[in-house]
């Protein structure tokens, strides 16, 4: 069996959720199974290849001025070639986002097609990148009716997907993600870290629902000067962030840090809760890093989140400030409560793996090729 994934998530991605689902499946099948696994890709800088040792990477060219102009034309370079591949024949061709450049040239593959949530198409927000989540939605759409097999991430995105585009339930099977993350021993941050405090992972725009989330629990942070909050990645807070955290006068109880997987490990082990209040995901990998970390998890009731989150997490309605409050203080005032929500995560967890994805992949493949 050939397998060919392209480079689109790796050209452009340096760490994430999408980029590590498919270094996980990549890995898996490449050390697992006799297939022949190809990820064509000239240059990347993801962090999750490094991770793996699988491709060569140059690091240095992503802080080279004019870097972004390189990547476009390293882009058009690998589209050159896996057209290339796909002439000289492979079994399962399986791009890694939604670009179409390659329609017109699968031949005789079997095309995969992986939808990770129908965020552009439900919750699409008039930004300067308008234009770009309109040609999303127009080029998943082409690939969805194209697709030989798709994959969805978990239910909630098979039922967006039958919703919105009426595509044939037995055209999509469900395979869950899982976590890559491990907790860390002996290990301590270069920077001392608040010893009370309530974590938020990622991005914080639009809805990753981070305002609403902190304007609901600005009376918990003024009623306890020892409780923070700190954001784990997401990049530096903004103008408008910096403005609003210094009219609550919260600005020192609110703090942002970039991490590496032991430091955000270390987050997980010892905050009060991880609190993921999003207005809507198609899977939620944070969710099982906070499970394996043994961190007490606050997700939001919606989309994919109780799917993921089972009976390990305390749920709130995202959009409801009261709900908020009252869930997360629960939470982080009864030490019973956390511990047990600790152990519920764990059972949870198990649930999911790697393997399971992968296995589940290749079988899929391979009942496809065999009909």
């Amino acid at each position: 069996m050939k397998i060919l994934f392209d480079h689109q998530t790796f050209n452009y991605q340096n760490y994430g959720g999408i980029s590590r689902y498919f270094i996980e499946v990549i890995n898996g099948l490449k050390k697992n199974y006799s297939a022949d696994v190809d990820l064509q890709l000239v240059y990347s800088h993801n962090e999750h290849l490094i991770e793996k040792n699988l491709h060569p990477t140059k690091p240095f060219l992503k802080t080279i001025k004019g870097g972004w102009r390189l990547q476009k034309i390293l882009s058009r370079y690998n589209e050159i070639l896996i057209k290339r591949k796909l002439a000289k024949g492979v079994d399962i061709f399986h791009p890694t986002y939604f670009d179409t450049y390659y329609l017109n040239s699968l031949g005789k593959a079997k095309f995969f097609l992986t939808v990770y949530d129908m965020i552009h198409e439900t919750r699409l927000v008039i930004t300067n990148n308008t234009k770009a989540n309109l040609e999303v939605i127009k080029n998943k759409k082409i690939l969805v009716e194209k697709a030989t097999k798709i994959i969805a991430i978990s239910e909630s995105t098979k039922n967006d997907i039958i919703a919105i585009y009426g595509t044939d339930p037995n055209k999509i099977q469900v395979i869950y993600l899982a976590s890559s993350l491990l907790p860390v021993k002996n290990y301590l941050p270069e920077k001392a870290l608040p010893e009370k405090y309530i974590l938020f992972v990622g991005n914080r725009k639009s809805y990753k629902n981070f305002t609403l989330f902190f304007e609901s629990v600005i009376p918990l942070l003024k009623a306890d000067k020892d409780l923070h909050i700190i954001c784990a990645g997401g990049k530096k807070f903004n103008d408008d962030e910096i403005a609003e955290l210094q009219s609550s006068e919260l600005q020192d109880q609110v703090l942002q840090m970039n991490f590496d997987d032991k430091l955000l490990a270390y987050l997980y082990q010892n905050a009060l809760c991880f609190v993921f209040p999003s207005l809507y995901e198609g899977f939620g990998i944070p969710t099982l890093e906070a499970f394996a970390c043994g961190c007490p998890v606050v997700l939001s009731n919606t989309s994919s989140m109780p799917e993921v989150g089972g009976d390990a997490a305390a749920y709130i309605e995202p959009d409801n400030q009261e709900s908020i409050y009252t869930v997360i203080k629960q939470v982080i005032e009864n030490t019973a409560l956390r511990n047990e929500m600790k152990k519920k995560g764990y059972k949870q967890l198990e649930k999911f793996s790697w393997q399971k994805c992968i296995d589940e992949h290749y079988n899929l493949y391979q009942r496809v090729l065999c009909n």
